[in-house]
């Protein structure tokens, strides 16, 4: 089988919430037959470390796109609509060196972290065991949510909160149909997964700041985009 049948042009690294490093996901993609990978982590471009080990691997049998997936705000004139809602546009093609792309990355990043360590402070409440320093020991890079359930995991008392939650849950969904629903995906899941439903589930969900002032509306990204050399997609 050809490998440059298949393509993967929407890839995550450690760089933001994947597994796998640029050259574990290049190497992933060879063993499995994928001929075209673009790397687009959220809102972050691979550093100049990242780009010589690219560079070096530049005859690699999987060819590499750099990319990102870039978060903005609605259309102005859907936005006052949108409760709070974003979009993910991908970039491809970009170039990683530019100045605007990589400024706005970089506040986008800085607000990230005020929002992580406000939902952090916001489970410490609770009674979870966590702190944005475990976050920070697990990623590699931006701190996601991903890494929030991991460092979670690290804690067996955190274990028992879930439980706790949980039974809630399950209780609340006899009489309540937005519990139901969370219960059904529930079931679905790794018990630490879970904290994902328990985060969307409460009030916090709604403080998570999506209209955040250093969002550019959709029009403003894709020109950002298009600055940097890439399509938007």
């Amino acid at each position: 089988m050809n490998s440059k049948q298949f393509e993967s042009l929407h890839t995550h690294t450690t760089l933001s919430d994947g597994q796998f490093t640029h050259l574990e996901v290049l190497n992933l993609a060879q063993k499995y037959k994928i001929g075209t990978v673009a790397f687009t982590d959220h809102d972050i471009l691979p550093d100049k470390k990242i780009l010589r080990i690219l560079e070096q691997n530049r005859d690699h049998q999987t060819k590499w796109i750099i990319g990102c997936e870039l978060t903005s705000a609605l259309p102005k004139e859907l936005d006052k609509k949108s409760g709070g809602h974003h979009l993910h546009i991908l970039g491809l093609f970009l170039d990683p060196y530019n100045k605007d792309l990589n400024l706005y990355c970089q506040n986008l990043l800085e607000s990230r972290v005020v929002r992580m360590k406000k939902m952090i402070n916001y489970l410490k409440d609770l009674g979870f065991a966590i702190s944005f320093e475990a976050c920070r020991k697990i990623s590699q890079g931006a701190v996601a949510r991903p890494h929030l359930v991991e460092a979670l995991r690290l804690k067996e008392k955190n274990s028992k909160i879930i439980d706790l939650w949980v039974e809630k849950i399950i209780k609340k969904s006899e009489h309540d149909a937005s519990a139901k629903k969370i219960y059904d995906k529930l079931l679905k899941q790794e018990k630490i997964n879970c904290v994902y439903e328990f985060l969307n589930a409460n009030a916090y969900a709604q403080e998570e700041d999506k209209k955040n002032s250093a969002l550019l509306d959709l029009d403003g990204a894709v020109s950002l985009i298009r600055g940097a050399g890439g399509i938007a997609s």
